[in-house]
């Protein structure tokens, strides 16, 4: 009876483990990838001086779309205008 009681555990153990892996995947993947749009908008941003028309042109999204990322990252356009 211990036998089955400590494989029982084990298998539990081992499922508990994959579960939390796969979270800070998603979490540590997540925050990898909002880091990169950070980096390309601060970037589009600057190559085009702050248009945004351009820079929504750029990314390929439209321009009414482009403040809702502007705010999902934090970043103000008229800081970058010239």
């Amino acid at each position: 009876m211990d036998f089955l009681v400590r494989q029982w555990w084990i298998r539990r153990t081992r499922k508990s483990i994959v579960r939390l892996k796969q979270q800070a995947l998603e979490c540590f993947g997540r925050y990898a990838i909002e880091s990169d749009e950070h980096s390309y908008l601060s970037v589009l941003i600057e190559k085009h001086a702050g248009n945004i028309p351009s820079v929504a042109h750029q990314a390929g999204l439209s321009r009414q779309a482009m403040p809702k990322w502007f705010k999902k990252h934090g970043v103000v356009a008229a800081d970058y205008r010239k």
